[in-house]
């Protein structure tokens, strides 16, 4: 490759990681006015959750012991709701440090940063918080990642898909490569160059897991 072609892939590698900078910090603008907007139409909601993280827990359980089950899921319903942006600010935030990580211009090849399956677990003190409702810290939780991924198709495809890719809608319209084993992979690209949505159905699978596919640049000579 001649020094020419290799700086032109090395310029592709760092407006890829420029545009996903520029991309991170917009979702991070997002986030914070998403919350601001959300505690001032919604106080209820966050003294509820700020009330549980910040009481010991000896005091809450006696706190929603003292009052009606009425109240008690009133209670849980608001703090489970704020919970849910939490948990959703979080997973957008942490899923685009991981695509910088990955689209790091000095390290060059395939990556892939997962979305259905992307991993993280909520602070020891969302566990106490919700000691005596862990079903309401999962709720909040999945309910967050759910809102985090339909935000991120928004932002990197400029649209959430209302069948969320189901593949005997989808593959009407792109490419699915189906394996003989009956497992399909397709690709849509996104608005950051080299980087697409990937589109893993396991065999029998109507419905995918979601990633972003990073491609490798090459030189075209």
């Amino acid at each position: 490759m001649s020094a020419e072609s290799t700086e032109l892939v090395q310029a592709q590698y760092y407006c890829r990681h420029l545009q996903l900078k520029k991309l991170a910090e917009e979702v991070n603008i997002d986030m914070n006015s998403n919350m601001r907007n959300f505690l001032e139409s919604n106080e209820h909601s966050g003294w509820a959750f700020a009330a549980l993280m910040f009481t010991p827990q000896v005091y809450t359980e006696a706190i929603v012991r003292s009052v009606s089950l009425e109240r008690q899921h009133n209670l849980w319903e608001l703090a489970t709701k704020c919970l849910a942006l939490v948990a959703k600010g979080a997973y957008s935030q942490n899923i685009c440090e991981e695509l910088l990580k990955a689209s790091d211009p000095e390290v060059h090849g395939v990556k892939f940063v997962e979305l259905d399956n992307f991993r993280r677990n909520p602070p020891a003190s969302f566990d106490l918080a919700f000691a005596t409702n862990p079903d309401a810290l999962e709720s909040g939780h999945m309910r967050g990642k759910g809102e985090a991924i339909d935000y991120l198709l928004g932002r990197f495809t400029s649209e959430v898909p209302l069948m969320r890719y189901r593949k005997d809608l989808l593959e009407k319209f792109t490419l699915i490569s189906t394996s003989s084993k009956g497992i399909g992979v397709g690709y849509i690209p996104t608005v950051v160059t080299g980087l697409d949505l990937r589109l893993f159905y396991p065999s029998g699978s109507n419905m995918p897991n979601l990633s972003f596919y990073m491609k490798a640049f090459e030189s075209e000579t």
